[in-house]
C-alpha cells in the first residue's frame, strides 16, 4: 500500500502542474494510476487542481467494480480501462481539456512531427471524431486508437495522453500542447516543415533517444 500512495502522490503532483499549465480547469478531465489489478481514478467532481489522494478511488480492472474510496469514479473510467486493457505497458493515462487540444482535435487531421522531443517522447497523435463523453463508443474507440498512439486527440473535447508512469503520461501530455501552439507560430512564419522519412528513421535509430526514452520509462 505504501507504494500506491507515493505514486498516487506524484500524480496529484502532477494535476496540479496540469492544472498551472490551463490544460484542466476544475472538475473538467480525469488522471488514472494503475498498480497491479487495481485503477486508482479520480472520483467523479473532484477538482484536478486541489485534489488530494483520497480524492481518487480504486476499480478493478477484471471486474470493473469500484474496491476503495469514497465517492463516485469518473465518468469516463471505462475510457481509462480501456487504455490499460489495450497495452500491458500503460500503467498512467491523463485526459485533459488543454484549449490548443481541442482547437487541432476540430481539424480532423494526425499531428505529425516535426521536432526531435515531439518524434522521440510521443509521436503521431491521430484525432478521433466528436464522441459522448463517457460512453461505451469512445471508451473502444480510444482504446483502439491507443494501440499504437500514446496521445490522441478526442474532437470538440480534448486529449488522452498514456504513459508507464505519470512523468511520461504528463511530458505527453504538454508535448501535444506544445506542438499545436509551435504548429501555429510555424503558420505565422509561412508553414510547417515535417520531418521526411529518412530524418524519422534516423531518430528511431538514435541512441540518444532511445536513452531519453528510457529514462523516462524508468521513473518513478
Amino acid at each position: 500500500m505504501q507504494a500506491d500512495v507515493l505514486l498516487l502522490r506524484k500524480l496529484v503532483e502532477a494535476g496540479r502542474k496540469l492544472s498551472n499549465a490551463g490544460v484542466v480547469i476544475g472538475p473538467g478531465g480525469n488522471l488514472s494510476l494503475r498498480v497491479g489489478n487495481i485503477v486508482y481514478i479520480k472520483k467523479s467532481g473532484a477538482c484536478i487542481e486541489d485534489a488530494r489522494t483520497s480524492d481518487y478511488v480504486g476499480v478493478d480492472i477484471l471486474t470493473n467494480r469500484q474496491i476503495s474510496g469514497k465517492g463516485k469514479p469518473s465518468c469516463e473510467t471505462s475510457m481509462h480501462l480501456g487504455c490499460y486493457k489495450a497495452r500491458a505497458d500503460i500503467k498512467c493515462v491523463m485526459h485533459t481539456h488543454g484549449p490548443y487540444a481541442i482547437a487541432y482535435g476540430m481539424q480532423k487531421k494526425t499531428l505529425k512531427a516535426f521536432f526531435p522531443d515531439q518524434d522521440t517522447l510521443l509521436g503521431e497523435v491521430p484525432v478521433l471524431p466528436f464522441l459522448w463523453p463517457g460512453s461505451k463508443e469512445m471508451a473502444l474507440q480510444t482504446a483502439a486508437a491507443i494501440k499504437n498512439h500514446n496521445a490522441v486527440f478526442l474532437a470538440n473535447h480534448g486529449l488522452l495522453a498514456v504513459g508507464a508512469n505519470s512523468d511520461e503520461a504528463y511530458y505527453r501530455t504538454m508535448l501535444s500542447e506544445m506542438s499545436v501552439k509551435t504548429l501555429i507560430a510555424a503558420g505565422a512564419f509561412g508553414g510547417v516543415k515535417l520531418f521526411n522519412k529518412k530524418q524519422l528513421a534516423v531518430m528511431a535509430k538514435s541512441d540518444e533517444g532511445k536513452y531519453r526514452r528510457e529514462v523516462v520509462k524508468k521513473r518513478v
